[in-house]
């Protein structure tokens, strides 16, 4: 059983019991935008909150060739601030690598996914090309290229 596969198994378990008014699950994409300060005050005492989201490392590769990406929070940092909000926090981080025969399959997934990893970097053919040639020189192993994600999985209690 993998860390997720025991995360949802919390999460069941608490919305079973009823631990918490309501609990909450958004999904992982929007969960680093969501602010504490409202989490904080829709969970009632004993609450419980569990989420999903990404560590700084996340899509590395991408950001180092582009120059471009989102900024994530230090897993650390991202813990101390929880611990001001919560009594309890339990988070996790886990690399998860995939791979891809070619780095514009990369860039054609994340699309397909709706993750903006390069943000508001400007392709041009030869940006592409160098994109290409690059991503393949430095993220390639056994005739394909590989992708970095950083995902955390955590459960906070009021």
């Amino acid at each position: 059983m993998n860390h997720a596969d025991e995360e949802f198994k919390k999460f069941k378990e608490m919305e079973r019991t009823g631990v918490s008014r309501f609990p909450i699950s958004l999904d992982r994409y929007r969960t680093q935008w969501y602010a504490l300060n409202n989490l904080d005050a829709a969970l009632k005492p004993g609450g419980r909150f569990v989420f999903s989201g990404f560590g700084q490392e996340n899509l590395h590769q991408v950001k180092i060739l582009t120059g471009s990406g989102l900024e994530y929070l230090p897993v650390e940092e991202l813990r101390r601030l929880l611990y001001n909000h919560f009594t309890y926090v339990d988070l996790h981080r886990e690399m998860i690598r995939q791979t891809f025969a070619a780095p514009f399959d990369v860039l054609r997934h994340l699309q397909q996914t709706g993750v903006t990893a390069t943000g508001q970097f400007r392709w041009t053919p030869g940006s592409l090309r160098t994109f290409e040639r690059d991503y393949t020189e430095r993220y390639s192993a056994d005739g394909q290229v590989f992708l970095d994600w950083d995902v955390l999985y955590g459960i906070v209690q009021k």
